[in-house]
């Protein structure tokens, strides 16, 4: 496998997070990569931190991404669910239609989505949506997943929901119930 990094000095997660957050260019992220690149161990949060930096920031140097990703797959199966998420939402801002890495994504995600919150499933299936990536089997599995966790929406996460299952043409006669049934729970709002 071809390795992006380097055998600089190693740094706790805490100081790896920090400098990954305070980076405000990409050539600071890669020259971080470049530094402390075994510090990443692509278990943890580090690796999904550094592809939403990258994201965020609207790096689209397509190699450094590529190296990210051939990295981080084969680990999807250990990342949890805001880590999944979060990586579905960086390769979306990224424009990134790595069908290979999202449908290995899925395969990880669709038996943890049971733990994935309302944000992470709206923002998974709004990462799909924009990534016009369809999976009728991971879709369905997914609305199943979040009619229980309608009542914990926020705005967003409705939003978000509505964009996917607008760009799929689906429609859930039971999950707009429940959105219905938060609304008048909110007063309307």
């Amino acid at each position: 496998m071809l390795r992006m990094w380097s055998r600089g000095r190693s740094l706790d997660p805490k100081q790896l997070n920090r400098l990954i957050t305070d980076s405000e260019t990409a050539d600071s992220l890669f020259s971080l990569a470049q530094q402390h690149g075994q510090s990443f161990d692509f278990i943890h949060a580090r690796a999904v931190n550094m592809l939403w930096a990258i994201a965020k920031m609207g790096l689209r140097n397509k190699l450094f991404v590529s190296l990210l990703l051939m990295e981080a797959e084969p680990k999807l199966p250990s990342f949890n669910a805001q880590n999944m998420a979060n990586t579905a939402w960086a390769l979306a801002t990224l424009g990134r239609k790595d069908t290979t890495f999202t449908g290995a994504l899925l395969v990880a995600a669709k038996s943890k989505l049971p733990s994935f919150n309302a944000q992470d499933l709206a923002t998974t299936a709004w990462a799909l949506a924009t990534l016009d990536y369809y999976d009728g089997v991971f879709m369905g599995e997914l609305l199943g997943a979040v009619k229980p966790k309608v009542p914990s929406f926020i705005l967003a996460d409705e939003t978000q929901m509505s964009i996917a299952l607008t760009k799929f043409n689906t429609k859930d006669a039971e999950f707009e119930r429940a959105l219905e049934a938060r609304r008048a729970q909110l007063g309307g709002k």
